[in-house]
């Protein structure tokens, strides 16, 4: 009988207290998710009503009529929202919430609000015409027709470029016309700008990482596109990259009509190999010869690391460490920037003013590697050799870019340094105090200038030969032959007196100053709680205004953030379109006046 009625007959049904405590607002039936996950079982729920009803058995089967019914909803329901996008869900959820404490007075989310009262500065520009937004805001006398037309014949003779450099085989058939590039762009088919701006930006990345790995724009074999792979994989990239990489690469094949096959063959996944003692050296040498404050990254909690480098740190180059630093203190070098390592110009005579992403750091890697010198000693001194370290080309690829990251934190490890003093170097435990700073200084400078006499020592645990091992089995699983392994690897052992350093006063560290640890900024947790905050996304920085709780998106979660407390003079080229909603302002003239009035006194 109880079945045939609603769930709001049901409700009204119960005693009135109960309806009170545990109903929506004026004791009203709450939803069915709320009855489902009161109590665990019907029996529950009957108990649970008979506190307010004692010994009354009809209220009891109401009770259990009432929950299974919800139960059904609620299961319903449960189905529907796993099908929505947890995004979504967070956006649903922050709309539903009350405001936080930290609203400020006058608050609006209204994009009205933002543009003409909040004092926020949306900045228009270049920085967002691309594509159709580019044809929709063309100069006066200039058609769409005619700006789309530009842009292709430009992707276009951009692609034609690598396919000739590339030496795919339509360029050496190209060759055979009077005109071999308006061959190769005639080629390209009715391939949109877009798509081939997509591929040409994806390729260009892999065709570096192959001229350091075997030194032409075009992977010799499959085993450089599958080492590639890998160091994007390394790199934490989006999961697309594998598959853009691949598409790309697919591309190219296809508009330079390649019908060779890759050889197969590819080496297992390992973990990065160490670095021989001789190619620290030789990176030593390859620094003085071409005569810091760190970033830890954004959405980091410790955005600025003070470094320390012993001035004894060094295995054949005294002077690596000066020169070093002249070159990073030049002024083309010490440009404004937040990231460390800047892109090199394509002749490297200098640097361009963008970041070096994960792909390219990747590939300079590789061809540092190649121009690097066997050692060789000359009286009382190290220098570089005219015979270069690396005789494979297989070996270039051997290291990865995380074998300099582990290497100092492998070798202590090897020689039973703590764990707890290793998370010194590897920055695991961190504070801005200057305690931690003056413990800090001592651990790190204290455990290299230890590694450094265990190699001056007798080396018990052959650490001067770190992955010499892996690198033969590798160059061997490469296909070549025993003659350039055997010279490869002879290049990496170091002779049995070779260490040329006298005990000497080690040069006292200096102590940190008021200004270095002015640099070490924690993420203070108050500004998790700040009323806007701004997300910094892509190579050009686009930056998006959000409202703290407007919508799904955590400052946690991305990449780089920065915390606002005041939108006055706030500069950003986007709002977010689910915390600034359409509509128009609802702050009065009376509150503007007034906190106009606040901000005066302030500068008062």
């Amino acid at each position: 009988m109880n079945s045939s009625k609603s769930a709001a007959e049901l409700w009204a049904t119960l005693p009135r207290r109960f309806r009170a405590e545990y109903g929506s607002a004026s004791g009203l039936v709450p939803s069915a998710c709320v009855l489902a996950f009161l109590v665990d079982s019907a029996d529950d729920m009957a108990s649970l009503v008979a506190q307010y009803a004692p010994g009354d058995a009809h209220l009891s089967n109401v009770a259990r009529a009432l929950w299974a019914q919800a139960q059904g909803e609620a299961s319903a329901a449960c189905k529907r929202r796993s099908l929505v996008d947890p995004a979504w869900q967070r956006v649903l959820l922050a709309r539903r919430l009350p405001q936080s404490e930290t609203t400020v007075p006058g608050l609006c989310d209204t994009l009205s609000w933002l543009r003409s009262k909040s004092g926020a500065c949306r900045r228009s520009g270049k920085l967002l015409l691309r594509g159709p937004k580019q044809l929709s805001r063309v100069e006066d006398g200039q058609s769409r027709e005619a700006v789309d037309k530009q842009r292709l014949l430009h992707w276009r003779r951009e692609l034609a470029e690598l396919v000739s450099e590339a030496g795919l085989p339509i360029a050496a058939q190209a060759q055979l016309a009077s005109a071999p590039e308006e061959i190769i762009v005639a080629s390209q088919g009715a391939m949109r700008a877009s798509t081939i701006r997509k591929k040409v930006r994806e390729w260009r990345k892999l065709r570096n990482f192959c001229l350091g790995a075997c030194g032409c724009p075009w992977p010799s074999h499959v085993g450089v596109v599958l080492d590639y792979l890998r160091e994007r994989v390394d790199e934490h990239c989006g999961r697309t990259v594998p598959e853009a990489v691949v598409s790309a690469f697919a591309f190219m094949e296809k508009v330079g009509c390649a019908t060779h096959d890759l050889e197969v063959g590819a080496p297992p996944t390992r973990k990065a190999p160490l670095l021989p003692l001789v190619m620290v050296g030789a990176l030593e040498l390859m620094v003085v010869d071409v005569q810091k404050t760190k970033t830890t990254g954004a959405g980091k909690r410790i955005r600025h690391l003070p470094i320390y480098i012993c001035h004894s740190a060094y295995f054949m180059a005294p002077d690596w460490l000066t020169v070093g630093c002249k070159v990073w203190s030049d002024p083309e070098m010490s440009f404004g920037r937040d990231y460390f390592l800047p892109l090199p110009k394509p002749d490297w005579t200098g640097v361009c003013t963008r970041m070096a992403e994960y792909a390219d750091s990747a590939g300079l890697s590789v061809q540092l590697l190649r121009r690097l010198h066997v050692p060789r000693r000359q009286g009382s001194t190290w220098v570089q050799s005219k015979h270069p370290l690396l005789v494979c080309d297989a070996a270039a690829v051997f290291w990865k870019e995380h074998s300099e990251r582990n290497w100092l934190n492998s070798m202590l490890a090897a020689i039973e340094v703590s764990k707890e003093l290793r998370d010194y170097v590897g920055r695991w435990h961190v504070s801005s105090s200057d305690e931690y700073l003056r413990t800090a200084q001592q651990v790190v400078i204290g455990l290299q200038e230890r590694l450094v006499n265990y190699f001056c020592g007798p080396d018990r645990w052959d650490l001067r030969s770190a992955g010499l091992d892996e690198l033969e089995t590798h160059l061997r699983a490469r296909g070549v032959a025993p003659g350039p392994i055997q010279r490869q690897c002879s290049n990496f052992h170091l002779p049995a007196k070779w260490c040329l350093r006298v005990p000497e006063p080690l040069v006292p560290a200096p102590s940190v100053s008021a200004e270095a640890v002015e640099t070490v900024e924690d993420v203070d947790d108050a500004d998790l709680h700040s009323p806007f905050f701004v997300t910094v996304v892509g190579k050009k920085r686009l930056r998006r205004l959000h409202r703290r709780g407007g919508c799904g998106v955590s400052v946690l979660e991305v990449q780089e953030s920065e915390p606002v407390w005041d939108l006055k003079g706030l500069v950003y080229n986007l709002a977010c379109q689910h915390c600034w909603r359409p509509g128009e302002s609802t702050v009065s003239e009376a509150e503007e006046a007034d906190d106009s009035g606040r901000a005066s006194d302030g500068e008062d």
